[in-house]
């Protein structure tokens, strides 16, 4: 029976071929960087939505929380449901969508909903006459983003019909950038002034000041004029940047690696074909090792003859088409492999690493999407103080 790694004792082992370590500390200690960047007295929200980026929610919430953010943010109203049950009593805001159905269950766990249509605010204003309830909500204004939220006529229209929504409690206005990662910062700034506008018609009509909010990790780290009340803290809690354009000086630290074991080894001659239609044929004899692990596990196809992965702090390229379940790396002449040794096809090895973000520009995409296309097939091992303190397996949706 193979172990994680030397700090592995029973009953933390991991025999499944491949997992994903989430290190609480580094997630704790980009907390703390991102902060030192906010003035003080300005509020941190953490991101914990689609299952924290895929390092599962629970665990990464519970860390937030233990490092001081004042909020818990999610985009469906069972994932902060599930927040709840696993006993966080912290404020959660859902910012998705809001079915009827979903109502009930939204105002009895105590989640705050983000009001994004007038038809959404009367919706929820009934039903927690009904429930005897107060509705906490957060508006959402639309500056820019053309998704969801309330255009200036929708806010003039709130603000005439606020004093019948007298089962609402609002608790924060928001908006969101599509572009503060550019270098050109004048269409956030634009909507910055269109948000600031538009809370000074909403004031009037309410009866606490609300928590203002637009930052994102970009605005946070390059748009301080956006800091207002609170900011939201995404995906720089997990390490990664989600943009090229973002400055490295805060030196993030990657919470996720993902982890695998080398399953076969085998000697090949010249002229060998490898993997689905022989996109990669040998050029002289070589060593082409077989990795448990493919694109069902949330390795993209797209790496298929441009990836790398670390074995024993060394990179091997991907070699041939990723499969479904396994993958294979030249490893040329090296002597030093073994069955069941690990592999690194994201995170660090030595002194190689490669990032969410590495892989992102090789596969054409972002940083959120390799977090959190890692399947719910990989067992997530949790490390405090690098040694492992929970494994959750198969249930994280």
């Amino acid at each position: 029976m193979h172990q994680l790694n030397e700090h592995v004792k029973k009953p933390l082992i991991v025999e499944e071929p491949a997992w994903l370590e989430v290190d609480l500390d580094r997630l704790g200690a980009n907390i703390v960087r991102v902060r030192s960047y906010l003035p003080e007295g300005t509020k941190m929200m953490a991101v914990v939505k689609a299952q924290a980026y895929g390092t599962g929610a629970e665990m990464a919430a519970k860390t937030a929380v233990e490092s001081g953010v004042e909020m818990l943010a999610v985009a469906r109203v069972a994932e902060g449901v599930h927040l709840r049950r696993s006993g966080i009593t912290h404020p959660i805001l859902n910012f998705g969508y809001l079915a009827d159905s979903e109502i009930g269950p939204a105002l009895e766990h105590d989640l705050i909903n983000t009001v994004y249509s007038i038809e959404i605010a009367e919706k929820l204003h009934r039903r927690a006459k009904q429930k005897n309830k107060i509705a906490k909500v957060h508006i959402n204004i639309d500056t820019g983003m053309g998704r969801t939220g309330l255009l200036s006529p929708d806010v003039k229209r709130l603000v005439t019909i606020l004093k019948e929504l007298d089962q609402l409690k609002i608790e924060g206005v928001y908006s969101h950038f599509p572009s503060a990662d550019q270098d050109d910062k004048s269409f956030s700034l634009s909507q910055i002034e269109k948000f600031l506008a538009a809370v000074n018609r909403l004031l009037p009509q309410l009866k606490e000041k609300p928590l203002l909010h637009m930052a994102n990790t970009a605005a946070i780290l390059g748009l301080p004029e956006s800091h207002l009340d609170i900011v939201r803290q995404g995906i720089s809690l997990y390490g990664a940047y989600g943009s090229e354009t973002l400055a490295r000086d805060i030196q993030l630290e990657s919470v996720a690696s993902l982890k695998t074991r080398i399953a076969y080894i085998k000697q090949v001659p010249a002229g060998t074909p490898i993997s689905y239609g022989g996109t990669f044929i040998t050029k002289k004899p070589t060593t082409i090792v077989t990795l448990p692990l493919g694109y069902a596990d949330g390795v993209s196809r797209k790496l298929s003859n441009s990836g790398a992965v670390l074995i024993n702090g060394q990179r091997c390229s991907i070699v041939g088409r990723v499969t479904m379940d396994q993958l294979m790396v030249d490893a040329g002449s090296r002597t030093d492999l073994k069955i069941g040794a690990v592999a690194t096809v994201m995170g660090r090895d030595g002194d190689q690493e490669i990032t969410a973000d590495d892989i992102a520009g090789l596969t054409g995409t972002i940083a959120y999407e390799v977090l959190t296309s890692i399947s719910a097939r990989v067992p997530r091992v949790y490390l405090k103080n690098g040694k492992p303190v929970k494994v959750l397996r198969n249930n994280l949706v």
